[in-house]
């Protein structure tokens, strides 16, 4: 009766220590649940931001599409109705290179007349 009694006493403390390893995988297990849930909504929150940055910078890009379309027509408009006649390029030449001639000259004075200053 006595071994009985001391057999189902070590049974009883084997199921309390089994138990117990129990509970307290369950309680890492718990842990460890809540630490993924909370990284997982983080990162679902970071997932969101992106798209919504994504979706800002399509619409931005197809803001500019529109944009650049608009002008390449604008451009072609223009080059088709206002091109300059060779006369007003060959006048706007002239005028570019008698500036240039004007500025050498001036510069050619100014060395004229520091030189004379020095002599």
């Amino acid at each position: 009766m006595i071994e009985t009694l001391e057999a189902a006493e070590i049974e009883k403390q084997r199921h309390h220590s089994t138990r117990m390893e129990a509970l307290a995988r369950l309680a890492r297990l718990e842990v460890t649940n809540g630490e993924l849930a909370k990284s997982l909504a983080r990162e679902q929150w970071n997932l969101e931001v992106q798209v919504d940055q994504v979706a800002q910078l399509r619409e931005e890009v197809e803001l500019k599409k529109l944009a650049q379309d608009k002008y390449r027509r604008k451009l072609t408009k223009i080059q088709k109705t206002s091109a300059p006649p060779v006369d007003e390029i060959e006048s706007l030449r002239r005028f570019k290179l008698e500036e240039e001639i004007n500025d050498a000259e001036y510069t050619l004075t100014c060395d004229r007349i520091v030189s004379l200053k020095d002599k």
